[in-house]
């Protein structure tokens, strides 16, 4: 090849390609993707097929095909990760060297997450729960060779190894680095990004996808008292619930509206709008859904039905008719055994994999209004277990709901949810969760619940609403949190709804919660 291209030459940038020459034998080389071309006498004028990168790396670079040093240096990174959080982490500053200037996941960039770190302290909490774990059983899965749009390389290594946390609680984890250039990489919003970097040094990419979405179980008990006076109340003052969970955020502000379809979907898909739409769109006002406090991070919540308040199939949902609310599908008695059976009813399965389909368009307007449009991305999520078996928790035998209590009485709690005035409440680990046999779940979070209703409110209609919900996981291997709650929203003139609760999670997909409720 180098009697063809016997100089050296310089990138050039063309309309979805970069490519060299002409050399002086009048040849020239390029790249479409990740496959090589050719173009010159030899090739009679017409441009030819050489590979893809990755079948021509060892001829162009054989250090390439050398033993690959990935596993070392793989190694040499999670020691870097492990040493910053040997004594947790204080502010976003020291892992920023560790993430890459481009990195991209679940729509949000190195930026956001940074500032999340150092603003939000349920954020740094969760952060912290990883304080003094460390990282084993490394395994490389994949690498892959690149050249950006600017000519310039990237390698991605694809990796996964086991975290284990200071409590002695292990999870599966999976991620992406890089090395080299991230020239050229997008940002959630599909621009070029600003920042990148090139560097010998492994970064997190991410997992480059401009929403998160994900699909989760998970097993509830509530206890139920009256907002009114904090006595029980008069019927199932316990509820049991199974519940699978729908989860797709959207931080950057990308989407207006997704689709999601897979096993136990009743229906073609559900059509599940963005809490943008349902706090601020002229269309959702006074609708089912309407809170006007909504983050713009929360999930998107499902299109109903006009006569109850199940999910509408996507195909005839009339979102703005009947309002989005929700993203569970749950089963909800006083009986474990008719909870179970209930729930099996559904179709859910376990490894089931579910289609998100993500629109930016104005679809969410109109009956059927996402068909003929072209989503922005398509995504899939597998739902790894189902909810445990609610006759096994309540029984004790095979596993148990975890339980957590708090220094007032039921009367004090709810006299303080209808205050609506700030408080720091320690919320504590009465009873761990645990599924069968194994080890009890870790307690990763507590937190509070409230809404109820605004000036706009009427005795009709509930809507517009506000709500919020702050949290805070406990330090690593604690019982309790103090748990700081913010006074509520100066919208809300009536609280109509409050629970207090505590979350275990099996760190795989699967969490057990406690719920006291007042309403």
């Amino acid at each position: 090849m180098r009697g063809f291209l016997p100089e050296r030459r310089d990138n050039i940038l063309g309309e979805g390609l970069v490519y060299r020459g002409p050399y002086s034998t009048g040849h020239y080389l390029g790249v479409i993707g990740d496959t090589v071309y050719a173009l010159g006498p030899v090739t009679h004028g017409q441009l030819l097929s050489l590979g893809t990168l990755e079948s021509l790396t060892c001829t162009v670079k054989p250090a390439s095909c050398a033993p690959s040093d990935a596993l070392v240096l793989v190694q040499g990174f999670l020691s870097r990760v492990s040493a910053v959080y040997a004594n947790g982490i204080t502010s976003g500053a020291a892992l920023q060297p560790l993430i890459d200037g481009c990195y991209l996941h679940n729509g949000r960039s190195r930026a956001e997450e940074i500032a999340r770190i150092d603003t939000d302290a349920s954020v740094r909490s969760n952060i912290n729960r990883k304080r003094g774990s460390t990282r084993r059983n490394i395994e490389v899965q994949a690498e892959r060779f690149a050249i950006n749009p600017d000519g310039s390389q990237r390698r991605e290594i694809d990796v996964r190894y086991e975290l284990v946390y200071a409590d002695g609680f292990v999870e599966s984890v999976s991620e992406t680095y890089l090395q080299g250039s991230s020239a050229g990489r997008k940002t959630a919003t599909g621009a070029t990004c600003s920042t990148p970097q090139d560097s010998p040094d492994l970064r997190l990419r991410g997992n480059r996808r401009i929403v998160g979405a994900s699909v989760t179980a998970l097993n509830l008990q509530l206890d139920r008292y009256r907002l009114a006076d904090g006595a029980p109340q008069a019927t199932a003052a316990r509820l049991y619930r199974n519940e699978i969970r729908f989860n797709i955020t959207d931080p950057a502000g990308v989407a207006t509206y997704a689709t999601i379809s897979g096993p136990g979907i009743v229906g073609s898909a559900y059509k599940m709008i963005s809490p943008r739409l349902l706090r601020s769109a002229p269309e959702f006002a006074g609708k089912v859904g309407h809170f006007v406090d909504w983050p713009d991070d929360d999930s998107f919540k499902a299109c109903r039905n006009a006569n109850d308040n199940n999910y509408a199939d996507a195909s005839s949902a009339d979102c703005t008719a009947n309002g989005a609310s929700n993203n569970n599908w749950r089963a909800q008695g006083t009986d474990p055994a008719q909870v179970d059976a209930g729930f099996a009813g559904y179709g859910f399965v376990a490894g089931g994999q579910y289609t998100i389909q993500v629109y930016a368009d104005d679809g969410w307007k109109t009956v059927n209004g996402q068909a003929g449009k072209t989503p922005i991305a398509s995504y899939t999520a597998t739902l790894n277990h189902l909810p445990a078996s609610a006759v096994a928790l309540a029984g004790g035998s095979a596993g148990q709901y975890g339980r957590v209590s708090l220094p007032q009485t039921p009367a004090e709690l709810a006299s303080l949810a209808r205050a609506r005035s700030a408080a720091s409440l320690l919320l504590s680990e009465q009873q761990k969760a645990r599924i069968g046999n194994t080890s009890p779940l870790p307690f990763t979070l507590g937190y509070y619940f409230g809404q109820g209703r605004t000036a706009a409110s009427t005795s009709s209609n509930f809507y517009p609403a506000s709500r919020y919900n702050p949290s805070l996981a406990p330090a690593i291997g604690s019982a309790s949190v103090q748990l700081p709650i913010p006074a509520a929203p100066s919208a809300m003139t009536q609280t109509t709804y409050a629970e207090y609760a505590g979350i275990w999670d099996n760190l795989n997909g699967l969490s057990i919660r406690h719920l006291i409720t007042f309403e």
